[in-house]
């Protein structure tokens, strides 16, 4: 992208493109309004590039751009994972601690009962857990 001096809109369609389709950006501006370029980088821009565009320029630009693009998406898609499988260890304790309760058993029996029964449903172990808390609260009333 090329512009003498994005604003504030030009910075929100770039955050909405960016958040609807996710790729590398890279902004060429004649300004270097410091404020504006922190906001770029947040809405989603790889390069903010000061001073303009130049042909000698384009392409290492780009380069860096892409890999910084790659290795940003990389550092979103592993923090998504470990926050998925941290909300799904938090069901599978509180499911345990159901089991410990309701039928007496030790911390290790209630976690082989909860494998056991994802292998033999073909289900993962936070899919079972949200289903024993689940039964759990119906039962509750």
């Amino acid at each position: 992208m090329n512009c003498s001096s994005p604003d504030r809109d030009t910075i929100e369609n770039l955050r909405t493109v960016a958040r609807e389709n996710p790729k590398p950006i890279v902004m060429f501006v004649e300004d270097g309004d410091g404020s504006l370029a922190k906001e770029a980088v947040r809405a989603g821009v790889s390069a903010y590039i000061v001073d303009g565009l130049s042909a000698r320029r384009v392409l290492p630009v780009i380069e860096v751009a892409i890999e910084r693009f790659r290795m940003v998406d990389a550092l979103h898609k592993e923090l998504r994972k470990s926050r998925e499988d941290l909300e799904a260890r938090k069901l599978i304790e509180r499911a345990k601690g159901i089991l410990m309760d309701k039928r007496k058993m030790s911390e290790n029996e209630a976690y082989a009962a909860i494998r056991k029964l994802a292998m033999e449903e073909g289900k993962t172990m936070k899919q079972v857990a949200e289903n024993i808390m689940s039964v759990a609260s119906l039962l509750q009333g």
